[in-house]
């Protein structure tokens, strides 16, 4: 595996050139795809979930969602020996609840967080806050999943700062902490729901 692989934003064709986003160009942003419905797409980065237009791979900024790490958290992931890079909120996990509501996870400093969203057209709110612990990892570079089926999350992550315990996740019910008989090395990368 090669870590400091950029990957293709965009391709040429003849000399027509297709449409690409950058996102933030100053840093590495982790993009992860959470959700596509119709014409968009939502890529979740950090500190910001972009909604794109697939037509013309244009953000819509009026629907942008940012959520950054608090000053707590970020300080306690630097003491930890994290870099200022890492200690941000990668965006990981995102589930429609319903037309009015999502919900959203991010590593927020190796300290994962989840909040609910309700929308009252096109405006988003946090309804709530609460502990991520696995729902999302806590390193962007960490492979997870996570599906939102029959109005419950499943995940598949790791449990600790370390990402050396794997899990599945169905709130109440997670595997046995470092019980390599139920999860040996696994490497989660993507989940359907049926």
């Amino acid at each position: 595996w090669q870590d400091d692989i950029q990957p293709k934003r965009s391709i040429t064709l003849g000399e027509e050139q297709v449409l690409r986003f950058h996102g933030n160009r100053s840093h590495s942003d982790h993009f992860k795809l959470l959700d596509m419905n119709g014409n968009s797409i939502l890529i979740g980065a950090r500190n910001i979930v972009y909604n794109l237009s697939l037509d013309e791979m244009t953000e819509n900024r009026e629907q942008r969602v940012e959520w950054y790490p608090s000053d707590h958290h970020r300080d306690t992931c630097l003491v930890k020996g994290k870099s200022e890079n890492d200690c941000q909120n990668y965006i990981r996990v995102l589930a429609r609840v319903s037309d009015e509501e999502m919900l959203i996870c991010g590593t927020n400093a190796y300290n994962p967080l989840c909040r609910r969203y309700v929308t009252n057209g096109t405006v988003l709110q946090v309804q709530r806050e609460y502990s991520g612990k696995g729902m999302s990892p806590y390193n962007p570079n960490h492979n997870s999943t996570a599906v939102f089926s029959d109005g419950e999350l499943y995940a598949g992550t790791v449990s600790d700062f370390s990402g050396l315990d794997p899990l599945i996740y169905k709130n109440p019910l997670k595997t046995e902490q470092y019980d390599f008989k139920q999860l040996n090395a696994p490497n989660f990368v993507s989940s359907v729901a049926e």
